[in-house]
């Protein structure tokens, strides 16, 4: 098969990803990693923009669970609004 249509092909498919089907396609992404996915981390898809909040415990694991977040098809956005314990979250960013 044509790499364009393939490509085609699995952009019809992504389109097609519902956002709890996609929340659930990030969340299996984050678990390929024992341990990345902090339990005080909550993670949200609306409309196809994930949003990440809570806390971890090193500006490493932020970074990552926003570029793995990203990294799944059908992401259009990643908001990370993750902190690290103690710090506040920003105004209006609080569930």
């Amino acid at each position: 098969m044509d790499k364009a249509l393939a490509r085609e092909d699995e952009a019809r498919v992504v389109r097609a990803l519902s956002d709890p089907d996609l929340a659930m396609a990030v969340r299996s992404k984050l678990a390929e990693q024992p341990g990345l996915l902090p339990g005080t981390v909550d993670l949200e898809v609306v409309s196809g923009v994930v949003i990440l909040r809570g806390e971890a415990k090193h500006v490493e694991t932020i970074e990552e669970l926003a570029r793995r977040s990203a990294a799944v098809p059908g992401v259009q956005e990643v908001r990370n609004l993750l902190r690290l314990p103690g710090e506040s979250s920003p105004p209006g960013h609080q569930r």
